[in-house]
């Protein structure tokens, strides 16, 4: 587990396997950027006993408040076969819990997190236009804005444009707030 101020990232355990699958089905609390696609539930619990939600290049944390409710998601993979990074996708579940610094601070843990047990160089957000709120978190969070892929994906009913931010290794330094293992933060499930 990895403990912040207000949050925990924690692994998916097989208890939160009904209420996780419930909260990424319900599209209407997902926002105007989350995609719309839903996984199959027999796909998504093979998924879970197969691999946990973890492998070398993937990696999913839960984002639970002091009561253990779950209040988001962050996770990790790898995008791009050739780069040595990885990308990183976040969503918050209840509407009334976004704008209040959780996902900044869970995308901070997280990157600290990466840097600290993985030899990786880059991670990255790649973030649909118009998305003000995901640009603020990676700006908030020490990411550089890198440029802009014309029409790169489409949802919901049209293509969209979408903004690429990265933070590199050594910039971890200078931009996150606070080191996450200095401040003897434990690391289990």
């Amino acid at each position: 587990m990895i403990r912040g101020k207000s949050i925990r990232l924690r692994t998916v355990r097989e208890t939160d396997l009904d209420r996780l699958y419930s909260l990424l089905i319900d599209i209407a609390n997902r926002g105007d950027f989350v995609p719309l696609r839903i996984p199959a539930e027999a796909t998504f619990k093979r998924q879970f006993h197969e691999t946990g939600f973890w492998s070398e290049d993937y990696g999913r944390f839960l984002i639970v408040n002091a009561t253990e409710e779950i209040v988001g998601s962050i996770y990790f993979f790898k995008s791009i076969p050739y780069f040595d990074g990885l990308e990183i996708g976040y969503t918050m579940f209840d509407p009334h819990q976004r704008r209040q610094g959780i996902m900044t601070e869970a995308l901070s843990l997280c990157v600290d997190y990466l840097f600290q047990s993985t030899k990786i160089h880059r991670v990255q957000l790649i973030i649909a236009e118009g998305n003000i709120a995901s640009e603020r978190v990676a700006q908030k969070c020490g990411f550089t804005y890198e440029g802009t892929a014309r029409q790169a994906m489409f949802e919901r009913g049209r293509h969209r444009d979408m903004k690429l931010y990265s933070l590199l290794r050594h910039e971890v330094e200078t931009c996150l707030p606070s080191r996450l293992f200095s401040s003897g933060t434990t690391q289990d499930g």
